[in-house]
């Protein structure tokens, strides 16, 4: 079983002691937020996908729209 919360088992509210004192018997790890270093790369990771995601989407309806065929196109 995996619990999660914002706090050790000993300080949940509402809940039987018997279950704190069992919850407690098992493997338990604080988790820091990360580092600004680390909430920066989840960040740029994040945009890159959306950014393409958002160009691929932009593209295509402007091609649907604008450009039917391939005639159109003018080589540079």
């Amino acid at each position: 079983m995996i619990l999660t919360s914002d706090r050790y088992p000993k300080e949940i509210s509402g809940v039987e002691e018997r279950l704190k004192s069992r919850f407690g018997w098992g493997l338990t790890v604080a988790i820091e937020p990360p580092e600004l270093e680390t909430r920066v790369a989840i960040l740029m990771k994040k945009l890159t996908k959306l950014r393409s995601i958002c160009l691929t989407t932009l593209l295509s309806s402007l091609l649907r729209k604008f450009v039917p065929t391939f005639a159109n196109w003018k080589a540079h």
